[in-house]
């Protein structure tokens, strides 16, 4: 203190062998807690020196510290207060997480969570009290993270069809690096992959989940529910499934579907059309065919039903046989028959004078023939596996004689074609008589070599030109009988 005659002119403070002041009122910041001592020096006016040596206590500041984790939108972002002090205790602590100078959380609680409105970077600051007053802050910095968008497509799902689900899932922060799919909502994982194959066997409505996490741990999950169309299921029946050909074969089909409808398309192997009917009938010829039943619902789903080898179609034989001689005689009509049929096993012959037989080859004598029909031979042969096939010929006889005559003549004296008269072969008696067209007995003959020139016995003009009847009768060399009748055109 100083009175009004001596008055204190300067001063000296020493903080610190370093530090010292010459105000009279300094302010001073002490680096480090404890107690420190303060010396001030006075001079007065007069030239008096003073001098005061005290002590000052000075408090450990709060040291801040702490943790943080980086999350995903929408999680809460845990802080993890660390901060302490060397003596003394904390009382609060003051949180902005904005770092916008609001504070957002005073609490004596070291750890108060925080929900952040989106995802990005943002600053927070965190500042302690003790119970002596000191105080202290530190800022740091809190990521965010984007959820992922779990998405997904999937086209028509039939049951039984191996289904490819379209991943469309989009993340805006880092990669996706996990996929969990549950196809049938059981909660139990039924694939990882991206873009992944699942088979439904049975038709119903079913609940799909997608679940997507990225490389920092953020996950999104898409639900939705698919129905599972029902298909037909294929089925039929056959009358036949072997034989010979051609093979006709009546199908029935014995398809069914839980619900909805169908629609129905056979195939035959056989590069027919396919047949779009329900039940069809189709013929086959020689060979081995696969059987394609094929079933469209109204939905779109297809189901087949393919059976190798279904239709077994054997071969036919092939018929045949050789006549000698080709032609018989009449009177002697002798033949010998030889099988020339391919693959038979078994072979008969049915003639048609009441003869059978039922060897390849055989000799015959044909008889019961009355000279208006050939002999005809019909062979039937059969393969083992009872297929058949028939030929036939016809057997020409050679008759025991032969007459020839005209059908026309001129009787007028050029010289040709003057006359009628018949020629024969084979012939002991010959005897022919002309009509007119009333029945009048125009020419008789009873010589095979006599011509008629076309006049009338009692007509010395002749006869007028008209169509004349005439008929003979013949005995062969083998003394029968044989009566003809033919037409003969007289022209002048």
């Amino acid at each position: 203190t100083q009175g009004d005659a001596n008055a204190i002119t300067s001063y000296l403070w020493k903080f610190s062998s370093a530090d010292s002041s010459i105000l009279a009122a300094p302010v001073y910041s002490f680096v480090s807690a404890g107690v420190h001592t303060v010396e001030l020096n006075v001079l007065s006016s007069l030239g008096c020196r003073g001098k005061h040596t005290g002590t000052v206590l000075v408090h450990h500041l709060p040291v801040i510290n702490y943790t943080n984790t980086s999350v995903c939108e929408g999680s809460q972002t845990q802080f993890m207060n660390l901060s302490n002090i060397a003596d003394g205790s904390l009382l609060t602590y003051r949180w902005d997480y904005m770092n916008d100078g609001f504070d957002d959380s005073t609490s004596s609680s070291a750890i108060p969570p925080h929900v952040y409105p989106g995802s990005g970077g943002y600053i927070f600051r965190l500042e302690a009290r003790s119970a002596q007053g000191c105080h202290d802050s530190k800022s740091g910095t809190v990521i965010v993270y984007d959820n992922p968008q779990a998405n997904f497509n999937i086209n028509k799902v039939c049951e039984g069809d191996n289904i490819v689900f379209s991943n469309l899932s989009t993340s805006g922060d880092g990669s996706i690096t996990a996929y969990v799919w549950d196809f049938n909502g059981d909660e139990i994982p039924d694939g990882h992959d991206p873009n992944p194959n699942f088979t439904y066997t049975l038709n119903g409505s079913y609940e799909t989940k997608l679940t997507v996490t990225t490389q920092f741990g953020c996950s999104n999950t898409k639900s939705g529910f698919l129905y599972v169309n029902p298909k037909a299921v294929p089925a039929y029946r056959s009358d036949k499934t072997s034989g010979c050909p051609p093979l006709c074969v009546n199908f029935q089909d014995l398809s069914s579907i839980s619900s909805g409808t169908f629609t129905t398309s056979w195939s035959f192997g056989d590069l027919t059309p396919s047949a779009q009917v329900k039940n069809p009938n189709h013929c086959f010829n020689s060979g081995i065919y696969d059987l394609r039943l094929e079933l469209v619902t109204d939905s779109g789903c297809r189901s087949v039903l393919e059976h190798p080898a279904y239709i077994s179609v054997h071969e036919n034989p092939k018929a045949g046989f050789t006549v000698f001689p080709d032609e018989v005689d009449e009177d002697e009509p002798n033949i010998t028959v030889e099988s020339g049929a391919v693959d038979a096993t078994q072979t008969k012959y049915f003639i048609n004078d009441g003869t059978n037989f039922s060897t390849p080859d055989f000799a015959h004598n044909l008889k019961n023939f009355d000279g208006k029909s050939l002999p005809l031979i019909v062979q039937i042969v059969t393969n083992e596996a009872g297929c058949t096939d028939t030929t036939f010929r016809l057997v020409n006889i050679k008759p025991a004689f032969a007459l020839y005559v005209p059908d026309a003549f001129t009787p007028n004296g050029d010289g040709i074609n003057d006359d009628f008269h018949a020629k024969g072969v084979g012939i002991l008696e010959f005897e022919m008589k002309v009509y007119d067209r009333w029945g009048h007995v125009v020419f008789t003959s009873a010589d095979i070599l006599q011509k008629w020139d076309g006049k009338h016995p009692r007509a010395e003009d002749g006869i007028k030109q008209d169509v004349y009847t005439w008929k003979a009768e013949v005995l062969d060399i083998y003394r029968k009988k044989h009566q003809l009748v033919g037409h003969v055109t007289l022209i002048k």
